[in-house]
């Protein structure tokens, strides 16, 4: 999976909004495009972003936890959000 910057997508791509599902090839790996950041997210300057792996979990009576920050959609609530993603995590 990959995210792409506004800039670099609208650079490489021209704004098409026909690459999401489209396969970029990255350090020699194929990612799947999932998605491009709103033009205000800048962070780091990337172009590209790919998920990591969890390694500073906090481990509190056998559970592990992590925190995690985003943003519904207009119109979710936080349970269906939360219903989404149980089984995910």
């Amino acid at each position: 999976m990959a995210l792409l910057s506004h800039r670099y997508w609208q650079a490489h791509y021209g704004g098409s909004p026909s690459i999401l599902g489209r396969s970029l090839n990255f350090n020699g790996h194929p990612r799947t495009i999932i998605g491009v950041m709103p033009p205000r997210f800048l962070w780091r300057g990337g172009d590209v972003y790919l998920p990591i792996l969890m390694t500073n979990e906090e481990e509190v009576e056998g559970q592990r936890y992590f925190a995690l920050v985003g943003r519904l959609k207009p119109g979710v609530t936080d349970a269906q959000a939360a219903a989404e993603l149980t089984p995910i995590f």
